[in-house]
């Protein structure tokens, strides 16, 4: 397994698309942290230039009307 998958199934799927809050909320409950977190291990290691802030692209799904 390359560096990349390893990274994203250990990191982002367990804490942005599997946590503890899309199970007690549901798939696409909004966790900002995690999401902030992610983008900046991206930028960290060089996939992106630099980490946007999540606030930014990420859409809590509870605030759609």
């Amino acid at each position: 397994m390359d560096t990349l998958t390893t990274a994203f199934e250990n990191t982002f799927v367990a804490s942005v698309w599997q946590s503890a809050l899309t199970k007690e909320k549901g798939l696409g409950a909004a966790d900002f942290d995690a999401w902030q977190q992610n983008a900046d291990i991206l930028a960290e290691y060089g996939v992106i230039d630099k980490a946007p802030k999540a606030v930014d692209f990420v859409v809590d799904p509870s605030s759609i009307k």
